[in-house]
């Protein structure tokens, strides 16, 4: 059964300045601690400044959101109002839910941040366990939060906030639900001042009404948004991204920062992946290694490969050659290690000599230079889709996975010209090569010919950089033989343009 973490943060706002205030003057709160004025954030709604979001000691003053900006200031004479800054609230908000991945990979984040935490809880003991721990990690952060799990998502975000409930048990969110006001439904204001006129105030009133009133006089959206929170209805959740198929993770009971406990961790976490990826015969191209500090920001490492492998003692020395560039700031209390990259691993013939063979794989040479000196450093010719001859492969970093574009066997120069070189042409006929041509300051004739081959301009790619002038046009190619023995690969363009004039190129030389 799916088990559904919502949370909130009443004073997200004021909460992130002080974390800032914080991090920018360590000493901010040593001394000064009692003489900070209250801080509140304000918003101007309906054309009134009206407060959004207020710290500890505005609360305590008597202030209270959606009070003007005046009335506060009148209570409240040294009061430190702030305008809300929505987008900084909502990056906030992205990385506090990224920094949660240490409890769950399924992760809903649009404005509010719902975990899946199913077969997650018994990594802390329970339920309570995982938001306690939740909890006391993002107070020590600085974000004052309010968290509950229950069935369905709409139940956690319901009593999360008109409630002090933590935990709604299985099947019991009917139960739990009925008390609350209308506004734990999420349904809009017009929608809810409609249901208090007509004397609906709680979830309960609306358990024992016919339903088709309902939707004639209020909507489809109020029976939908009941529906959804007491588990009637399946509400997905769009997480953030998606779920890895293969991760390890390892939570520490304390603290560490040793460079020599990291690696351990490592290479306990690396066991633990290849064991699952042997399992069902495949290697990894890309492993992505996830570290959690103490202050709440993450740092990662990524190690890339040529080709898809399981090679524990390769991965470990791309790894050590990655740790001593990091810098860490703080001790770490949770590492992840996925596989972000996986390939069916094909069997290899390999000598008995297991040193030899680590050691002679230019395959491991490549990983190598490539994460030490950067993701371009080697570079390789791989396959294009495109049918112009100078488009069909394209220069990329060689630890780039194959794009798998399958072979097609065409008669094609040795030497092609990185772009199609002009030629002059004496005599020639609509549908046959020229008898002779000039190139390069030479006069070549042409004994035999064959062709012509069309290729026609991809009108479809929509990049227009890509549409040059010589693609833009039909070409008809030839293989030409000079007299010497030279023979070279030319086509004709403009030939479909009848008041353009048709020109020669030369693209290709054989051997």
């Amino acid at each position: 059964m799916r088990r559904v973490v919502s949370l909130w943060f009443p004073r997200l706002s004021t909460d992130r300045i002080w974390r800032e205030r914080r991090l920018r003057n360590s000493n901010y709160f040593s001394t000064e601690n009692q003489k900070l004025p209250p801080l509140a954030t304000f918003n101007k709604i309906g054309g009134v400044m009206r407060l959004v979001a207020l710290d500890v000691r505005a609360t305590e003053a008597g202030l209270r959101p959606g009070m003007s900006v005046v009335d506060a200031k009148a209570l409240v004479s040294n009061l430190n109002i702030v305008p809300v800054d929505l987008s900084s609230d909502k990056h906030t908000l992205l990385k506090i839910s990224n920094w949660c991945r240490r409890y769950t990979p399924s992760i809903s984040f649009d404005v509010e941040i719902w975990l899946d935490i199913s077969g997650c809880a018994h990594l802390y003991g329970c339920e309570l366990g995982l938001l306690s721990d939740l909890k006391k990690r993002l107070a020590a952060f600085g974000y004052e939060v309010r968290a509950s799990v229950a069935d369905t998502p709409g139940a956690a975000w319901a009593v999360a906030r008109f409630s002090d409930l933590i935990n709604v048990p299985k099947n019991a969110q009917k139960k739990f639900l009925a008390p609350l006001p209308l506004a734990a439904l999420r349904l809009n204001a017009s929608a809810l001042n409609s249901l208090n006129y007509v004397g609906f105030y709680v979830i309960g009133d609306l358990y024992n009404i016919a339903r088709a009133p309902i939707v004639s006089r209020f909507g489809e959206s109020v029976l939908v948004r009941l529906d959804q929170a007491i588990g009637r209805v399946f509400e997905p959740l769009s997480l953030n991204k998606p779920i890895p198929e293969f991760f390890t993770q390892l939570v520490f009971s304390e603290p560490i920062g040793k460079r020599e406990d990291i690696f351990f961790a490592f290479k306990h976490l690396l066991n633990l992946l290849f064991n699952k990826l042997e399992k069902v015969d495949l290697g990894v191209s890309k492993l992505k290694l996830a570290y959690y500090q103490t202050d709440g920001t993450i740092k990662y490492t990524i190690i890339r490969t040529a080709r898809p492998n399981r090679n524990i003692r390769h991965i470990k020395y791309l790894f050590e050659e990655q740790l001593d560039n990091l810098k860490f700031t703080f001790d770490l209390d949770s590492m992840v290690l996925e596989a972000s990259t996986t390939f069916e691993l094909m069997p290899r013939q390999s000598s008995f000599n297991s040193a030899s063979t680590f050691n002679n794989d230019i395959s491991f040479l490549i990983d190598r230079l490539s994460n030490r000196l950067g993701k371009s450093a080697i570079m390789r010719i791989q396959r294009h889709k495109s049918y112009i001859p100078e488009r069909a492969s394209r220069v990329v970093p060689s630890i780039c996975p194959p794009n798998n574009i399958p072979h097609v066997f065409l008669f094609r120069p040795v030497h092609l010209l990185p772009l199609p070189e002009l030629i002059l042409v004496t005599i020639q006929m609509r549908d046959c090569p020229p008898t002779v041509f000039r190139w390069r300051g030479c006069n070549y004739y042409v004994e035999s010919s064959e062709g012509p081959e069309r290729i026609s301009p991809e009108w479809w790619i929509e990049d227009p950089t890509l549409l040059l002038n010589s693609n833009r046009k039909i070409r008809d190619y030839f293989y030409v033989e000079e007299k010497d023995g030279s023979r070279f690969w030319l086509f004709r363009e403009g030939l479909d343009h009848p008041n353009i004039n048709s020109h020669w190129y030369l693209h290709g030389i054989f051997a």
